[in-house]
């Protein structure tokens, strides 16, 4: 059993100056980025149910509601949330084909649409920045570690 086992070599004065600056940029870097968290939060708006997908658009069944189901694969957008279910249903107890209102075509499948917004864009950045506030802070626990095991070496 000759080898034995190397302790961890003892950080100099400079390492730890080093380490302890590189932690302190971390630490900054968290802070920034749950700023810009909050601040992207307080300016993201959802859609609500009541929103059309594709603004100005009319649902072509109702003609009341504003449209924002497409029809797969014609991609008609053409169809209220009400409708488009109560269609769909009606072809499953008829045992008919369901087909888009406009064109006809036998559809597999009715899908809300969304269009993306400068907010919806706002909200991608925000979850981008926790993202990033996440990450960083797994580097700052790295650094606190490196810190600690060259201290008590």
């Amino acid at each position: 059993m000759g080898a034995s086992a190397s302790c961890p070599r003892r950080a100099d004065a400079s390492e730890l100056a080093e380490v302890r600056r590189q932690l302190d940029d971390m630490i900054l870097k968290v802070s920034s980025l749950q700023l810009a968290n909050e601040g992207m939060r307080s300016r993201v708006r959802f859609r609500g149910e009541d929103e059309a997908a594709v603004p100005g658009s009319q649902c072509v069944v109702c003609m009341d509601a504003e449209a924002g189901h497409a029809f797969l694969p014609c991609l008609h957008v053409c169809a209220c949330q009400a409708c488009a279910l109560r269609l769909c249903e009606r072809s499953v107890l008829c045992q008919e084909a369901l087909c888009c209102p406009i064109c006809r075509r036998e559809c597999s499948d009715v899908r809300p649409v969304y269009v993306s917004t400068s907010e919806d864009a706002e909200h991608v950045a925000a979850a981008t920045a926790k993202r990033g506030a996440q990450t960083a802070k797994r580097s700052i626990r790295g650094a606190r570690d490196t810190l600690l095991t060259a201290t008590w070496s």
